[in-house]
């Protein structure tokens, strides 16, 4: 099979001034991160159900995975597995990392759903359980997920004093607490990485500069990724649903009320307004003091703050940005200041193809 060519960006739909879709930042490492966080919670389980075989009595099992805690389970020497004090997740122990109501498990879930559903016609995907007539090629399929799982993360905008106090304040209210920073990857599945920050200097059109390392190695002309440990930084969640109180809470159709959803991401939330899984807030002070139930201690720490704390941490959840890929100026197109018509031509861009394009592929 021949190396997957890199689409070219502007396939993505992603600029934010035409129509941007920001939770498709960063899918391929939301996604990783959950089947790894799954892996180890049902690891847990197995071992549980193993020593309460062995013992001949029941055992209750704490749950946790990379540090996050998902309560506990009652493992019988039967098999039976008690899930009533389970935590964040299904009784299944499976983290369903897309959508508010953290519903979908992978990227070709997702992208199955969104063509069968959204876009006129049918996708045929043999590994997933309820794959639909055969009315499209499955390289459909591979090819979004391909672009999707290596789809670049989002950015970091300047570090200021100000951004570097909100910070920590944002921390010590607690807020790190279930908005986790950094989570580690133990098999990294992406062939590159792009890491986007402020830069005045090479920034040229929107002070913001990608550099893109490869992820892969080249074995008899195909390239395949390292499967290298990965941190993931400034993604600010912990894979699990919250109650956040009434003003989160909301009415199916059915008349029920969903009271848990699943913690957001906060990267990119300065370019994500409005706010809430549904956008009732319009700014980031409105969604803080929204918050109730599980994070009521640390909305009230935040609402106890001063004026200047309270803007500090607004900064630095600001510094948390998308950008446009096309628009953006990386290592591989840093732009030509002095080009003319400058920034509208030149400003450079991620050109992720120059990775992974052999120039003389005819396709």
């Amino acid at each position: 099979m021949r190396h997957l060519p890199w689409p070219s960006p502007r396939l993505g739909g992603l600029r934010r001034r035409s129509g941007n879709a920001p939770h498709l930042f960063g899918l391929g490492l939301k996604e990783m991160l959950a089947d790894e966080i799954t892996a180890e919670l049902r690891d847990r389980r197995a071992q549980g159900l193993a020593a309460a075989k062995s013992s001949g009595a029941a055992i209750i099992v704490e749950l946790s995975a990379k540090g996050i805690a998902n309560g506990s389970i009652t493992a019988r020497p039967d098999g039976y597995v008690g899930a009533s004090k389970v935590e964040g997740v299904d009784a299944d122990l499976r983290v369903r990392p897309f959508f508010a109501h953290s519903g979908t498990v992978s990227i070709r879930e997702f992208i199955s759903g969104a063509i069968n559903n959204e876009m006129g016609f049918q996708a045929v995907d043999m590994e997933l359980t309820n794959a639909v007539a055969n009315r499209s090629n499955t390289a459909v399929v591979e090819y979004l997920e391909f672009y999707l799982l290596n789809y670049f993360k989002p950015g970091l905008y300047e570090q200021t004093s100000a951004v570097q106090r909100g910070r920590q304040s944002f921390e010590q209210a607690g807020c790190a607490s279930c908005h986790i920073p950094d989570l580690q990857i133990e098999r990294d599945r992406r062939v590159a990485d792009v890491e986007t920050v402020y830069d005045a200097v090479r920034g040229h059109f929107n002070h913001l500069f990608a550099t893109a390392t490869p992820l892969f190695n080249t074995v008899d002309g195909r390239k395949a990724p390292k499967l290298e440990p990965f941190l993931v930084k400034d993604i600010y969640t912990d894979f699990k649903r919250h109650d956040l109180g009434p003003n989160f809470h909301k009415r199916n159709y059915d008349g029920t009320m969903q009271k848990q959803f699943l913690t957001a991401a906060l990267w990119g939330v300065g370019s994500t307004a409005p706010y809430g899984h549904d956008g009732r807030t319009t700014n980031l002070h409105e969604v803080i003091l929204w918050h109730g139930g599980e994070a009521q201690a640390a909305r009230d720490h935040y609402a106890a703050l001063g004026e200047n704390a309270r803007n500090d941490i607004q900064e630095f959840l600001r510094s948390l940005v998308l950008f446009p890929p096309d628009d953006t100026a990386s290592n591989l197109d840093p732009g030509d200041r002095t080009a003319e018509g400058f920034p509208q031509k030149a400003h450079g861009s991620i050109k992720l193809g120059v990775l992974f394009n052999n120039p003389a592929d005819p396709e």
